[in-house]
This record gives structure tokens, sequence and C-alpha cells, in this order.
């Protein structure tokens, strides 16, 4: 029984890890320079990061208190527009943009 207790949040963890991996066409995130334009070094907050692009694909915390996130942008399967990239951004210990570096691809 106590085996049982023990391993009882493998199946939610599993079942959480399935359902972020499946993206639907219509809720992925598209590449924008104009959104993107507006992250200020010293300004822009993860927060705001957050708010603007959802969760980042990775996260990293290194031992002197800064983070980097990076978000993967993929092109839409559904007839859209909108290109591929990928933002990576480097946060300073109190939360704010300390660097970031973005690249769209080619259609």
């Amino acid at each position: 029984m106590k085996e049982i207790l023990r391993k009882w949040w493998l199946a939610p963890l599993c079942a959480c890890c399935l359902t972020s991996c499946a993206t639907s066409p219509t809720g992925a995130r598209d590449y924008d320079d104009a959104k993107i334009a507006t992250i200020h070094r010293g300004e822009t907050s993860e927060a705001q990061l957050l708010e603007w692009f959802g969760p980042p694909d990775m996260r990293d915390v290194k031992p002197d208190g800064r983070s980097h996130l990076a978000w993967n942008f993929a092109r839409r399967t559904d007839g859209g527009s909108a290109h591929s990239g990928v933002l990576d951004v480097s946060l300073a210990p109190d939360g704010k943009v300390d660097y970031y570096s973005a690249r769209r691809s080619p259609r």
C-alpha cells in the first residue's frame, strides 16, 4: 500500500506531460516581430513575457539567480501565414530582461 501511495503522483504527471506536448494548430503561438519589439532591456519583466508569449518551452535558472527562457514558434499548419522562429531571453536576478535575441525563420 505504501508503494502505491508513494507513486500516486505518477499518473497525473504523465497526463500533464502528454497534454502539454499535444498542440493544436489553432493554439499554436505565432512569431511576431511587432510583439518582440516591445521587449526592452532593464524594463520588461518575466510576468510581461509570460503574458505576451505564454509559458516558455525551456527555462533554466543559474546559481547566481539569472534565468534563461526560450520560446520556439512553429509554423502554423492551419493555413496561417505566421513565420516560425526562436526567442531567447536572459533575465537578471531582479526578473527584468538583461539580454534577448530573436530569430525568425524564412517562410
